[in-house]
Formats: C-alpha cells, structure tokens, sequence
C-alpha cells in the first residue's frame, strides 16, 4: 500500500492550517502534520489564568459593593463609629454631633435621639436643652455650627416649610 505521499504528483503544497501553510506536503515530516499540543496548551492555560482573574475581579468587585451598602449595619456589628473620627488633625471640635431641627417641634423622636447618642458617649447639642435663658441664640447657633463635626437635621414638615 502506497502513502499519500507517494502517490502525489508533482508539488502540492498546503493551504491550512497556518503552521504548515505554504509548504510542499510531501516533504512535511509526521510530526508536523499533527496537531500543536504545545500551543493549545498556552491557549488553555492562557484562557485559565484569564478567567480566574475576571472571576476574582467580579467577586472582590461584589464583596466592596455589598460592604459599602451594608456598611451602617457593619459599623453597628463591630461598633465602628464614624464619629468618632477627626476629619482634620487638631481641630478643635466642642460637639461630636448637632442635632438640627425645627424649634416648632417638640419633637420626642429628637430627644431619644439624643438620649440615644449620649448613651454611646458622643456630645451631642440639642436645642431644647442647651440654649441657656437670656443667652443669645444667634451667637450660640454660630458658635456650635463652626465647633461640631458632624450635623444630623431631623426633616419634619415644620422644618422643611421653614
């Protein structure tokens, strides 16, 4: 029985695939007629290494969205308390919080509010009970304003109309 090659006649050279492309057939050795094992094996590592990285991208990518959107919930577990940062280095802050609100609401959800954060041991300034009589409210609006880090606003209807 006759190989291919030796019942070809003439050249005929080969079209596909690219690795033997342009070459006469008859003078191509067994091994360079079979597959590229070499060469689909960095194809597949290649592909390997790249979907572990996109993986591993979208899932770290999930875990610092669902931490950013659970973040009140995992400050209150590990009691994290963003209050208790400084924003700048030795600022001189008289107030961890001010309560801002409506002085036409005697509003009880303010004041467990601040019941609430002074519990946890922050200085919280609630008008209902530290403007003092006879002290001027102006001055002391400003004052507490400039000496806070951080303001809380209570939106009523009242505070919002005003």
């Amino acid at each position: 029985m006759k190989s291919l090659g030796d019942r070809l006649v003439g050249k005929v050279y080969c079209e596909s695939p690219g690795r033997v492309s342009e070459k006469n057939i008859k003078r191509l050795s067994d091994e360079e007629l079979c597959d590229d094992v070499a060469g689909e094996a960095v194809k597949k590592s290649v592909m390997i290494s790249l979907t572990t990285i996109v993986g591993l991208f979208l899932v770290l990518s999930l875990v610092v969205v669902v931490a950013f959107r659970l973040r009140v919930q995992l400050y209150a577990r590990w009691k994290i308390h963003p209050f208790d940062r400084d924003e700048c280095d030795g600022e001189d802050m008289d107030f961890d919080v001010l309560l801002c609100c409506s002085y036409e609401d005697d509003d009880p959800h303010g004041e467990r509010f601040r019941n609430l954060m002074a519990g946890e041991g922050y200085r919280v300034w609630y008008p209902w009970q530290d403007v003092m009589p006879g002290q001027d409210v102006l001055e002391s609006n400003s004052h507490v304003i400039e000496h806070s880090k951080r303001t809380v606003c209570l939106l009523t209807e009242n505070f919002i109309n005003r």
